[in-house]
């Protein structure tokens, strides 16, 4: 009986343009504005979780992904899962303000390094 009565539900015309919405209709996706020059605006994420390899004498655990959004060129940073925000400075300055120069607007995620109570 239950299973006769989730058929007629299903295929009910009128039910299904009855169903009640407990939440608000999503919107239209705005996508990000397209950059105007190389490396002014890049998006920054991290890989961790890896296990740890040597490199010049130091173990890394995580990886530093730069993006360039003009061109979709990336960088890889070889960095530590307890990175802390002033070393993240430190490396994006060795390693990426140094070559490319200063980047007008940045887009991270939701890291519990960039946020704090």
């Amino acid at each position: 009986m239950k299973h006769e009565i989730y058929i007629y539900v299903d295929r009910c015309d009128i039910y299904q343009r009855m169903i009640i919405r407990y939440y608000k209709l999503y919107g239209k996706l705005i996508p990000l504005p397209q950059p105007e020059g190389i490396w002014k605006k890049i998006l920054i994420d991290f890989i961790i979780g890896l296990p740890p390899s040597f490199y010049r004498g130091i173990a890394y655990d995580a990886i530093l992904i730069v993006i360039n959004r003009y061109l979709k060129m990336v960088q890889f940073v070889p960095c530590n899962k307890k990175t802390t925000a002033e070393k993240l400075a430190e490396i994006m300055e060795n390693e990426i303000i140094k070559y490319f120069g200063m980047f007008k607007s940045c887009v991270l995620d939701r890291d519990s390094l960039f946020t704090f109570a």
